[in-house]
């Protein structure tokens, strides 16, 4: 899986979360992901220039990774934050913002599919008249319907936990939603993926077809910020039928493997 830094922008510039690891995004070295143990936890924006990046493949062709081989001085950059605390909540609202994401992608991959299949004939019909292809894309539709208010509920409890008192919010019910929302759109993402190109056929793995954009972003992004076996298994532990697993890859303390 990722880690939680991978988008860039900020002017050439990398937020490091004191972890070293891969940067992306569009040519320009990105956020930094692999835990490299700084004397203080936290997140810092580290100048690219400073880092050392060895280019890496990915699944997603519109981005551009690379791994930091060598973690900056202790002092280099800005420092954004030294609590631990702020740093992990980042990380959370890292897995909510990739849910919504996926929920984006699935929907348009099914929105695409549901075009696709109604202009094509065969037989002398639309292939979206077989009843076939109408089960496969009402289950794709609804496994995303069921993630977006999951997701939706996950942001809303971030944003406000912190607010409310303890015998509402427990200290784990934001984090709990989050799991869940990462769950159900990786989940409804990486169905939708695959019912979208199996109805579309051969053209749907083309790369002159549109749609292979939103079905690697999807894989790519599936297993970032841990992935749906690792939060199940927090939530199991959460609801105290499982020992909690190990922290994810890419978070806080945590190891991280490379994105392919």
């Amino acid at each position: 899986g990722s880690g939680p830094r991978e988008r860039s922008g900020w002017g050439g510039k990398v937020p490091d979360t004191g972890w070293g690891g891969q940067s992306g995004w569009g040519g320009q070295p990105g956020w930094t992901t692999r835990p490299a143990r700084h004397p203080a936890p936290g997140l810092r924006v580290v100048p690219a220039a400073e880092l050392a990046l060895e280019p890496v493949a990915a699944v997603d062709g519109a981005r551009s990774l690379a791994r930091v081989t060598q973690a900056p001085p202790a002092a280099a950059g800005s420092t954004l934050t030294s609590d631990p605390a702020t740093a992990d909540a980042a990380w959370w609202r890292a897995v909510v913002g990739t849910s919504a994401v996926l929920v984006g992608l699935a929907a348009r991959m099914v929105a695409l599919t549901v075009d696709h299949v109604r202009g094509r004939e065969q037989f002398g019909k639309p292939v979206g008249s077989f009843q076939a292809v109408k089960h496969a894309l009402a289950n794709a539709h609804v496994a995303v319907e069921f993630a977006r208010p999951a997701v939706l509920a996950a942001g809303w409890r971030l944003a406000h936990d912190d607010a409310a008192p303890a015998s509402v919010a427990g200290p784990e019910s934001a984090q709990d939603t989050a799991s869940v929302a990462k769950v159900l759109a990786a989940d409804a993402a990486r169905l939708a993926a695959r019912t979208a190109i199996q109805c579309h056929g051969a053209i749907g793995y083309t790369t002159e077809y549109d749609l292979h954009l939103f079905a690697k972003r999807a894989w790519a992004l599936i297993p970032a910020y841990g992935d749906p076996t690792w939060h199940r298994a927090r939530l199991a532990g959460s609801l105290g039928l499982a020992e909690e697993p190990a922290e994810p890859a890419g978070s806080p303390d945590r190891p991280n493997a490379a994105l392919a």
